[in-house]
């Protein structure tokens, strides 16, 4: 059987600059940062208070209040994106979708709350360990999405740090090309910002030392640069069949043509993640039928990591050759810090939406440029450019990298003028 076409028919976003994904849009080409000192826990006395944070988000819109009040935070942000993907789909209820969801913590805010109360009362409640059973079960999230949703299919839940959610991306696809899945509902979520997930976090490096204010703490390939900022939110991408895109006339971002993953022992050299980061570009290039030349925008990992920013440009300059130095990057975690696995799903959601716009938002903080990092970064304001195949790569601490090549809406309408 001929592997069949695999795109994307609908966006849902819920990020530290926007929630939805004309908001969060909106924020990108303006350069918004939605990174500030964390509200939702009180941080004090731990060495790093600054994060991505959402706000003005209430799951009660999204999901119902007893099911809110049982869950962690990752089931609000997940099922709000899961939702606003579907509508964005023109997807019902009672659909049958098959579900990949991407994820690095269960419910530590459920956990880190359970605990405190029992150093207070000196007691739990078998309700209590019910819930907290539930809550950090790493299948809750997906359970939740199909429960309130009303989706009929396999659910699947994936763990592999920041890169857990380009991998929800990638096994859709599989599913869909192979005819296993007419369509998937497929994406990533994180939400560390609670006082045990985030203490955990600084302990793993993410601690920003930096008297800049919030918003200027993210600042990928910048010289001031120190560590990543961490952050919150999940991203979720309707995925079909493009003949049944077509038949049931819904809008096509862009398809998926080309996907790579690997991945090495967590205590590699540099020199090898970047040999296996290049590697992974060149294959998903190889994939999709196109040579170097034919990227037009890269969605950059870019975490704003002193070494791995540098190992990153590196690694593009190794997979893309002489065309590296004319393709425009951008890192959008300069706004809104990493969100790990909700990372590579919203760098996919701007590469769709930057193509249909023909504009690539900036990577912001980008002052002074380290000379290591020489590409074309495109600085602090968006640049109008049409983007025809679009580049996202993803890495996780645990040493797995994904890359994904998307052909944008405007090579599907240049090819449904010519055949359809």
């Amino acid at each position: 059987m001929k592997p069949r076409r695999v795109v994307i028919t609908g966006i849902g976003v819920v990020a530290p600059n926007g929630i939805g994904k004309d908001a969060f849009w909106d924020a990108l080409v303006k350069g918004k940062s939605g990174i500030r000192r964390i509200t939702l826990f009180d941080p004090e006395g731990l060495p790093s208070q600054v994060a991505g944070e959402v706000t003005e988000f209430d799951p009660v819109q999204f999901m119902p209040r007893q099911i809110v009040k049982e869950r962690g935070r990752a089931s609000h942000l997940a099922v709000a994106a899961a939702r606003l993907a579907l509508e964005d789909a023109s997807i019902g209820r009672e659909r049958r979708l098959d579900l990949f969801v991407g994820m690095t913590f269960p419910a530590m805010d459920y956990v880190n709350d359970l605990v405190a109360s029992f150093h207070a009362t000196k007691r739990f409640r078998g309700e209590d360990l019910f819930l907290l059973y539930n809550s950090v079960s790493p299948n809750t999230v997906a359970m939740d999405i199909a429960q309130v949703c009303e989706l009929f299919g396999n659910r699947f839940t994936i763990a592999n740090a920041c890169s857990s959610g380009s991998i929800a991306v990638v096994e859709a696809f599989k599913n869909v090309r192979s005819a296993r899945s007419e369509m998937c509902l497929a994406g990533g979520v994180d939400a560390c910002l609670n006082y045990l997930a985030f203490a955990a976090l600084i302990a793993a490096g993410f601690h920003v030392v930096s008297d800049l204010p919030p918003e200027k703490q993210s600042r990928p390939y910048d010289s001031l640069r120190t560590v990543g900022v961490a952050s919150e939110g999940s991203c979720f991408l309707v995925m079909e069949s493009f003949d049944n895109a077509l038949a049931r006339g819904a809008r096509i971002y862009g398809e998926i043509v080309g996907v790579s993953i690997s991945s090495s022992f967590p205590a590699a050299d540099p020199s090898e993640i970047r040999e296996r980061l290049a590697s992974c570009i060149k294959s998903s290039i190889i994939q999709a039928r196109l040579s170097p030349q034919d990227i037009s925008y890269v969605c950059a990992h870019g975490p704003s990591l002193r070494t791995f920013d540098y190992l990153e440009t590196l690694a593009l300059k190794d997979a893309l050759g002489p065309s590296a130095y004319r393709v425009p990057v951008s890192s959008i975690k300069s706004m809104i810090g990493n969100p790990m696995a909700a990372s590579g799903p919203l760098q996919i959601a701007t590469a769709l939406i930057a193509g249909a716009e023909e504009l690539i938002p900036p990577t912001i903080n980008l002052e002074y440029p380290d000379p290591g990092c020489d590409l074309d970064y495109v600085p602090n304001v968006p640049r109008h450019n049409m983007v025809e195949y679009a580049l996202v790569d993803s890495h996780g601490f645990d040493n797995v990298d994904v890359s994904i090549v998307l052909s944008t809406e405007r090579v599907l309408m240049q090819q449904c003028s010519r055949f359809c």
